[in-house]
């Protein structure tokens, strides 16, 4: 009778376990299908009026073809979730009400630590190709800092290059700068095996522009990416906002920053590790890079035209295909003249925004709120605005060091001049 008690006992407690998890998983999601929303009303819903109300409202989308609850419609399922979920609670027996409660994923208790069993397991669904993932929060939350992190445990446990618009001051020979997207494909197609980090999306995809060709050319560069057999990580602070629809369909590896040294780690690739867990004592990153640059990815070529061009020249051969890529980039780079005229252009934008950037900071403004100032000035996004400023940091860093160095190479002369005149007098 005991040993029937204490197996009662472990099922209880594995079922509410996962119960909790599925909760905990769910009402995190920032898009839920409508096969989501099917599964959860009928796992955790109670009530036959709202069951009747958003089963109606499921097979209206159904019908339509429509895939996604709206962000209106997800708050309002969340909401409603939350609710049938608390009443559910309350109908279970004592024991299991219990065991619910204390097998919470966001309790001290269910914490991994970076230091046990990670980092390594966090990268491993992303080490297959064809993974795309996300790393997003808040704003300040060291998202560039835990990418570089992984960036260093692909360096230390894998042979594949990095590809990222990441400005990191040391030099590695499987890190890859790539500030433009023709560089970025170029760098796709003549190296084998590689993964692509691209830091600050919803600066260059914003939902509001879903029929530019910027967001037409970064759902191509998704595809583009798969089929090469590549990797995908995005950085930004919404998935939901700033990533758009098709590609968050794809993302399976998600990373949300809570704080600086935390992260909710959602890993659901199919056929790889799943994992939902806190990861907390998050280390900063070894490497270096500059925190204020966002060199926002410039979209100089057109995915879509790249791959109805190549399509009757390419062969089905990987090399053939990589080759053809290169090809069509070779023939549709900009000239010298278009390239200085869009330099010039951007410098002069640059002087401008730093000129009165410095005017507002004067009288009292921040900084964040001077770049919204400027940007509705000059018609363009802060974050544009930020762009500038830190490419001009970025360039007086450059000089500085050039004149370091010159300075050095003068001194060192000079010593070798009075080194000689010393000689001449001992002599």
């Amino acid at each position: 009778m005991e040993d029937e008690n204490m197996t009662i006992f472990r099922m209880k407690r594995s079922a509410s376990s996962q119960l909790n998890k599925a909760f905990s998983t769910a009402i995190k999601q920032q898009f839920i299908t409508v096969d989501d929303a099917y599964e959860m009303v009928g796992l955790f819903f109670l009530n036959p009026d709202v069951i009747q109300s958003w089963t109606q409202l499921l097979h209206l989308k159904y019908e339509n073809y429509e895939q996604f609850l709206t962000e209106k419609e997800r708050q309002n399922f969340v909401g409603d979730l939350v609710s049938e979920f608390a009443q559910c609670r309350e109908r279970l027996d004592p024991t299991s009400r219990l065991l619910l409660g204390g097998s919470s994923p966001t309790l001290p208790s269910e914490v991994t630590f970076w230091q046990m069993n990670f980092p390594n397991v966090l990268i491993s669904n992303l080490k297959k190709p064809g993974s795309y993932g996300c790393i997003y929060g808040l704003p300040r939350m060291g998202k560039t800092s835990l990418a570089v992190n992984f960036m260093e445990l692909f360096i230390a446990d894998t042979n594949l290059h990095i590809l990222t618009n990441i400005v990191i001051r040391e030099e590695m020979e499987q890190i890859h700068f790539a500030p433009s997207l023709s560089e970025m494909v170029k760098q796709m197609a003549t190296n084998t095996g590689w993964i692509c980090f691209l830091d600050e999306t919803g600066t260059f995809i914003p939902k509001k522009r879903a029929l530019s060709t910027e967001n037409i050319d970064f759902e191509s560069l998704g595809r583009f990416i798969g089929k090469l057999g590549g990797r995908l990580v995005l950085i930004t602070h919404d998935l939901s906002r700033d990533v758009p629809p098709i590609l968050q369909s794809w993302i399976s590896e998600q990373y949300r920053k809570t704080e600086l040294t935390s992260m909710i780690a959602i890993l659901n690739k199919q056929g790889g590790l799943r994992m939902n867990r806190i990861i907390t004592n998050i280390p900063d990153c070894t490497m270096t890079f500059i925190s204020e640059d966002i060199t926002s990815l410039k979209f100089d070529i057109s995915i879509k035209k790249l791959l109805q061009d190549i399509q009757g020249t390419k062969g089905v051969d990987r090399d053939e295909q990589r080759n053809a890529i290169l090809k069509w980039l070779e023939q549709n780079k900009r000239s010298p003249a278009e390239e200085r005229q869009a330099e010039d252009g951007a410098m002069e934008r640059a002087l401008q925004a730093e000129k009165r950037l410095k005017e507002l900071e004067k009288k009292g403004w921040t900084r964040m709120k001077a770049y919204v100032i400027i940007g509705k000035e000059m018609s363009l996004a802060p974050d544009t605005i930020r762009s500038y400023i830190a490419m001009l940091r970025r360039q007086t860093e450059f000089d500085e060091e050039d004149e370091s160095h010159e300075e050095g190479l003068d001194n060192a002369g000079k010593s070798g001049e009075n080194v000689g005149e010393e000689k001449e007098e001992i002599s």
